[in-house]
């Protein structure tokens, strides 16, 4: 499917609210039958435009469309240098399914962009929410040379090049909560999720997903159950496209020193960002609840929890992890 298409359609009204059918059949050079199917199809994905009586069509609602030219104009040149092919889909299951159907190379990196998902995903499986348009659902594939034994850091890491990037819009106080998430003031900002296609002694083909909430609201965010926060709310956004950009500004050249110096190179960063650390928590395992008080994370970037007076070390693959104040 052209998915550019139906973005073609959407260009319409950037500078007019309402537009003749007639007119929209002719800029776009389709018959009517066919510019209704295209307006059919974004309303089956969300109540985006509406017939008027007077045969005009309009937008329902203000957008901010991704421009994967617009993203790649924005990148480093480095940045841009290592990312082979950016895949944009209006909507689509998951991006990190998507990518992970893909080819992957020695030194580039494959971008998925979505405007929507379907099927969006957090760790173990959980739902998320992803309304057209709204937020950034991103994946990138990427080969990191690293040891098998420090796959358990990379969403750390991963984590830190997010808390980064934002806080350098002028946003203080964005934290890292162990194992993938984004917070802000106690409200989840955004969240991380990496697979794996192929992993070797020396290298691993990871699905990096990152969704990043940007102008949902309180309707769209009906059924999210905890407590959540858009970018918009702290801070000016210019683009979701150059945010994308911005994002892996710091996300690839992260990922370079993370492979070229381990985690050593952020320990410093996660002693700033690290949302649990001397907070007293619940730690939800399979069988078992474990309480205690959260002490950084160890050279596998599993967590360090202090329960009376032994350290125990926490897999991010068997738990989740709740503030005992308040559960989050």
């Amino acid at each position: 499917m052209d998915h550019q298409k139906f973005i073609q359609l959407l260009d319409l009204f950037e500078q007019n609210e309402e537009i003749l059918i007639s007119d929209a059949v002719d800029r776009l050079g389709i018959t009517e039958q066919a510019l209704i199917s295209r307006i059919d199809y974004l309303n089956n994905i969300d109540r985006l435009l509406g017939y008027s009586d007077d045969d005009k069509v309009y937008l329902l609602k203000a957008l901010d469309v991704f421009r994967p030219k617009h993203v790649q104009d924005c990148l480093l040149p480095n940045v841009r240098e290592r990312i082979a092919q950016v895949d944009y889909f209006v909507s689509l299951s998951s991006t990190n399914d998507h990518a992970k159907k893909e080819d992957f190379q020695t030194s580039k990196a494959l971008l998925c962009l979505a405007e929507h998902q379907s099927g969006g995903r957090g760790r173990r499986g959980k739902r998320w929410v992803s309304p057209f348009a709204k937020n950034i659902y991103l994946s990138l594939a990427y080969r990191c040379h690293i040891p098998m034994q420090q796959l358990g850091l990379v969403s750390l890491v991963v984590g830190l090049a997010l808390a980064d990037a934002v806080s350098q819009m002028g946003v203080s106080g964005v934290r890292v909560k162990w194992p993938n998430d984004i917070y802000f003031d106690d409200h989840k900002l955004a969240g991380i999720l990496i697979e794996t296609k192929n992993v070797t002694p020396h290298y691993a083909d990871l699905i990096i997903g990152v969704g990043l909430n940007v102008y949902m609201d309180e309707e769209e965010a009906q059924d999210i159950e905890q407590a959540w926060v858009a970018l918009n709310n702290i801070t000016t956004v210019t683009s979701r496209s150059q945010l994308v950009a911005q994002l892996l500004n710091m996300l690839i050249p992260y990922l370079q020193q993370f492979e070229d110096h381990a985690f050593q190179s952020f320990e410093h960063k996660w002693a700033i960002y690290d949302y649990l650390y001397g907070q007293k928590v619940h730690v939800h395992g399979i069988n078992n609840v474990l309480e205690g008080v959260a002490s950084g994370v160890n050279e596998k970037g599993e967590l360090l929890l202090l329960v009376g007076e032994n350290l125990l070390a926490v897999n991010a693959g068997e738990v989740s992890v709740c503030l005992s104040q308040g559960e989050t």
